[in-house]
């Protein structure tokens, strides 16, 4: 039987889940005040939200 892939499952996946790993891990070096920072986390944060 064959199990249907979800494209858009797996987008909102990996650009959910890069978004907050990227803005995580730049927190150290570049600060919390960094406008790509913080779009970065909270796109993240709303791609995984429409992922679940």
């Amino acid at each position: 039987m064959k199990v249907p892939i979800g494209i858009l499952s797996i987008l909102l996946s990996i650009l959910g889940f890069g978004g907050l790993l990227y803005g995580t891990s730049s927190i150290s070096h570049d600060g919390w005040n960094n406008p790509l920072i913080l779009i970065t986390i909270i796109g993240g944060m709303i791609l995984v939200a429409l992922f679940i």
